[in-house]
């Protein structure tokens, strides 16, 4: 056989960018799975402060009225 008729230069450009796409599919997937996971733990880490934060300045006995009123 005649590899020239294999080759992938031989492609139409269409078909070599689609199968460039398929190529690098996964390894994009799994960057942008890592780059969520990091936002994830970022936002996770701002609800943290900011719930610390909107308390702080509570007058005493203000959360446990709150809480009381909650689980009525």
């Amino acid at each position: 056989m005649n590899r020239s008729r294999h080759a992938i230069s031989a492609l139409p450009a269409a078909q070599r960018l689609a199968l460039e796409m398929s190529l690098h599919e996964a390894d994009e997937r799994r960057a942008l799975e890592g780059e969520l996971a990091v936002l994830e733990q970022r936002w996770k880490e701002a609800e943290e402060i900011a719930g610390i934060s909107d308390n702080m300045f509570l007058p005493e006995g203000i959360l446990d009225r709150l809480r009381r009123l909650k689980d009525r």
